[in-house]
């Protein structure tokens, strides 16, 4: 397995579609360079922001192709799926094509609450792609799953290899603790929940993923930097902002529908969202940008292309 570890703001990045709802494959390459342009050096793909699930396999093997031909960093590709064979299949894909990272959730339509179940699925997907650093993606509010996370961890030591660490997209910070501390600390273990960000930087967090961070990324790299500094009246004051620019994406509408029109404001052509995600006028895209001025965001928004 080669090294690697999860680092810094890493976007979820959105796969671009066209208004038919097809995947724009060609907008793929503005979506990479203007995620690079706002600071990055990793990115995380077709996972829930990415509407991984929403795509075929097919597809999902194009995108993967588009964003690992023209990311200028290293893309970690989500593979998960309810068919353990297809997972592997993409998995396998992403080692092929030069990802620098494999993650998937659990299959979800049977509910997940074994243990040794969940470390059997993901062994079957981590052995298509040896080569390849895996991180189990804990999700469990759209997962369900019920299996122990650090019992996992300590099974897994042994049972997959190439096992990296995990993606924590939970609220329950003292498991993302003891995940931290499990195995003698051996496992990386990303942040993936955009309100709580300073939570996580105070739990030990090195690497944080995230939706929002397609848009507002200085945000985020200004809460980090004061957090580091011992600013932490300063930190608080961004991540409530991250907070308030949130509540407010749900209140309006949709909220990754919402997302893609910011991200084609600022010079993307994102497109629509599949359903099931809802759609949104271009009444409420106007509507949240007006509040996204109001709330004085404006200079912590990714620069446009």
């Amino acid at each position: 397995m080669k090294s690697f570890t999860m680092k810094g703001i890493v976007p979820a990045a959105y796969t671009p579609m066209n208004a038919d709802y097809s995947v724009n494959y060609d907008a793929i390459e503005s979506m990479a360079a203007y995620l690079k342009g706002a600071g990055t050096s990793q990115i995380f793909i077709c996972g829930s922001t990415g509407e991984g699930c929403n795509l075929t396999t097919d597809e999902r093997k194009r995108v993967a192709e588009a964003y690992v031909k023209h990311y200028d960093g290293d893309v970690i590709v989500h593979v998960g799926h309810n068919s353990l064979a297809d997972s592997a299949d993409l998995a396998a894909h992403a080692q092929a094509i030069g990802a620098a990272a494999v993650s998937a959730i659990c299959p979800t339509y049977f509910p997940m609450n074994s243990t040794e179940i969940l470390c059997q699925s993901m062994q079957q997907i981590a052995a298509a792609c040896p080569e390849l650093p895996f991180y189990y993606y804990h999700i469990p509010a759209l997962t369900s799953a019920g299996a122990n996370l650090l019992d996992f961890l300590e099974m897994a030591d042994t049972a997959i290899p190439n096992l990296r660490g995990v993606k924590f997209t939970n609220e329950q910070i003292h498991v993302f603790l003891a995940c931290r501390k499990a195995v003698g600390g051996k496992y990386d273990i990303a942040f993936g929940y955009d309100e709580m960000m300073i939570a996580g930087w105070s739990a030990g967090a090195d690497a944080y993923v995230g939706s929002t961070f397609n848009f507002m990324t200085p945000l985020y790299a200004k809460l980090v930097e004061a957090a580091k500094a011992g600013d932490m009246d300063e930190a608080r004051r961004l991540q409530h902002l991250s907070e308030e620019a949130i509540r407010v994406l749900n209140q309006v509408g949709a909220f990754h529908p919402l997302v893609k029109t910011v991200i084609s404001r600022l010079g993307v052509p994102c497109g629509p969202a599949r359903l099931p995600m809802g759609p949104v006028t271009q009444a409420q895209a106007d509507e949240l940008w007006e509040k996204f001025q109001d709330l004085g965001l404006a200079p912590y928004l990714n620069p446009a292309v």
